[in-house]
Order: structure tokens, then C-alpha cells, then sequence
């Protein structure tokens, strides 16, 4: 039975309260970033993530059929997903909003290949270079759904530019990492099911993957989610991992990282990690730090973490309690230049980051 607005509010409001004690404050309370909507922004006003306490969402409540369901059962068009048996993989999030020298964010952090714009095939083919090299096999790209908007065309123009480079690469695959759905939910997803039929589509346990941010899932009721579940490889933002219907097989993860505390994920990454059904795609960062554009008026006083700034051990710190997990998957934000958790070379980092990207990334596949 699907959740009716009333009760999703409920059930929203009560996690935001419980949130509270689970969640990081080590530098400063934060409220979250007022009028983040995209789809509304004017053509010159540049969104940026929201940010919050975060615990479980509580939708999606686990009813006694769903708890007989078995474990591997697969979905409509399926295999049945073992995350112990799935080959490693490493990816990146790809942010498609950049436009020619311009940024995105005022004090971002400065890519090595200038303030360049998302929709360039020049750009776009040395990351996909970039990304072979380090053993990138899939990039889930920041995605804000259709609508009469320049911000939203850009994004949609730059998507289908990597999702071509991506068909010329042969092996490389990109999916839609859905952050908004503007008009409702299927206006855009007659859309990314366009996307999926792609060859160059990243695919798992022969669904289509599709990740959805916080903002997309708590506007959805039960019944949506399970349908697109039937359809695609859903990755959830933050899900309530014990109360996932079993038998489906989700994704996991967790963007807002930064603002969780550290012992509160560990929690989560080792309860994905006893269930056969769920994969964990754990996001890992060097670091986090939007104080300086939040100041220069994007909203709300920012955050730096950890408090002495992005460091390679910070990195592997970050990097271990994923591994604690027996995770398959890494990923890292790729050009988040405004939180300057940016693993793309950039002026003022150099390539160090990336190169521990990769050192990582050749490490984990190798000991598959």
C-alpha cells in the first residue's frame, strides 16, 4: 500500500528529529541551504547541494510479505544480485553544471584545464582519459531532470555528451544520478529510460542503474520506489537499510558524509554489508570545506572537514571504514569544486589527490 503524503511527512519529520543525534557537529551547527530548487532557480542563479542532519529515511516500511521474500530472488528483467560475488568496480560522481569561465560556486576550487564548460567533448574526453587511467569503470552523473531551464538543459546537454563518449570508449559506462525530478517523476524518467538503452549505460545484474538522491526518494511513495526497483538497479541515498523489502536487491549510499558521524556510518556500511541482497557504494572523500562559497553568499555559514582541512591520511581514514565493510564498489566525487572535495587535478591541490585516487583504485581491484 502506497504512503500517503501525510504519512511520508510523518515519517520524514520524525527521522529529521532523530537525525539529531546520530548526525556529525563537530565544527558548527548548519541548518541546510534555503531555496535549493534547481528546477525554479532562474537561468544566472547557480544551485548548490543542500546539506542536513542526516539519518535513515523512513520510508519504505518492510511489511511481513516482504520479510518471507528470500534473500536472491531477482526483480522483473533481473539476475539475482550477491554483492559478495560482483566483481569490484571504482567509479566517480561527474557534477555537469560547470559552464566557460565561470564558477559554479564563488571561491571554488580551479580544474588544471581551466573554468571549462560540462558540455565540451574536448573536456569530456580527457576526463573519460583521465578516468581509464585511474580504472574509472563507471561515473554516475549528476543529474537535475528536464525542464525549461537553462541550468537543466546545460546538464542534460552535458549528460548526453558523456554517455557518447562513453559509447565511443567501449568500456566505460555513465548512469543517471537523479537529483531532481521537476514536473513529477515520470516526465523524467521517460528520459532516463531513454539513456538506458544505451550501450555505453552502467548496468548491474542486467538492470540499469539509477541513483537517487535524498531529494528525489522523499518525494516518491512506496509504490514508486518498488516499481522503479522492478525496472532499474536502484542506489539509495541514505537508506533505511533494515527495513529495504529483501528479495530486490538496492544499492546503498551515503552523500552527506561530511555532516554524519563517523561512528554512525561505520553502523550503516557494516549493516549493508550483512545483507547478501544490498550493495554498498561508499562515497569517499579527502576532505570537505564550503565555508569560503556559503560566505560569499550561496547561504548559510558552510563547513569544513574534517577541521584541519583535506590531507591524504584524512583520505585513507575514509577509505578504511569503507574497506571495513568488504565493499565492491568505491566511488569519489569527481569536480565538486565549490565543496573543494574535488579528486579532478585543480590548481590548488595539483593532482595529488587524484594520484591517491588511483593508487587506491589499482589496490582494491587488485586484491578482488
Amino acid at each position: 500500500m502506497a504512503l500517503t503524503f501525510e504519512s511520508l511527512l510523518r515519517v520524514l519529520l520524525a527521522s529529521a528529529t532523530a537525525c539529531l543525534a546520530a548526525c556529525a557537529s563537530t565544527d558548527q551547527a548548519y541548518s541546510g541551504v534555503p531555496g535549493d530548487e534547481p528546477a525554479m532557480a532562474d537561468e544566472e542563479e547557480f544551485p548548490a547541494h543542500e546539506y542536513s542532519e542526516e539519518p535513515d529515511s523512513g520510508w519504505l516500511q518492510e511489511d511481513a510479505q516482504a520479510a518471507e521474500m528470500p534473500v536472491a530472488t531477482p526483480g522483473a528483467g533481473g539476475t539475482p544480485v550477491s554483492a559478495a560475488r560482483m566483481p569490484r568496480q571504482a567509479g566517480v560522481m561527474v557534477f555537469l553544471w560547470h559552464q566557460r569561465g565561470r564558477m559554479h560556486e564563488p571561491n571554488s576550487l580551479t580544474p588544471k584545464s581551466g573554468l571549462y564548460d560540462s558540455s565540451d567533448p574536448e573536456i569530456q574526453r580527457e576526463h573519460v582519459r583521465l578516468w581509464k587511467e585511474a580504472r574509472i569503470q563507471f561515473v554516475a552523473g549528476s543529474w537535475w531532470g528536464v525542464a525549461n531551464k537553462g541550468f537543466n538543459r546545460s546538464i542534460d546537454e552535458a549528460f548526453q555528451g558523456y554517455l557518447r563518449r562513453c559509447e565511443e570508449d567501449g568500456t566505460l559506462r555513465m548512469c543517471v544520478y537523479l537529483e531532481e525530478i521537476p514536473g513529477g517523476l515520470e516526465p523524467n524518467m521517460k528520459r532516463v529510460r531513454e539513456y538506458a538503452r544505451s550501450p555505453g549505460y552502467y548496468r548491474l545484474f542486467d538492470k540499469p542503474v539509477l541513483f537517487l538522491y535524498d531529494r528525489v526518494k522523499e518525494k516518491l511513495t512506496q509504490s514508486q520506489m518498488l516499481s522503479l526497483a522492478k525496472e532499474f538497479f536502484l542506489v539509495i541515498t541514505g537508506p533505511p537499510v533494515e527495513k529495504l523489502p529483501r528479495g530486490t536487491g538496492f544499492g546503498c549510499h551515503w552523500f552527506k558524509i561530511p555532516y554524519i558521524k563517523e561512528d554512525f556510518i561505520r553502523q550503516r556500511y557494516q549493516a549493508v554489508a550483512q545483507r547478501e541482497d544490498l550493495v554498498l557504494f561508499p562515497l569517499i572523500y579527502h576532505g570537505f570545506d564550503n565555508t569560503a562559497t556559503r560566505k560569499a553568499g550561496t547561504g548559510g555559514g558552510g563547513k569544513k572537514w574534517p577541521a584541519q582541512g583535506s590531507s591524504i591520511e584524512w583520505f585513507q581514514r575514509q577509505l578504511r571504514i569503507a574497506l571495513e565493510a568488504r565493499t565492491r564498489v568505491l566511488m569519489f566525487p569527481w569536480n565538486e569544486l565549490g565543496e573543494r572535495s574535488a579528486f579532478e587535478p585543480t590548481e590548488e591541490f595539483g593532482s595529488k589527490y587524484y594520484d591517491a585516487m588511483k593508487d587506491a583504485v589499482a589496490q582494491f581491484l587488485a586484491e578482488g
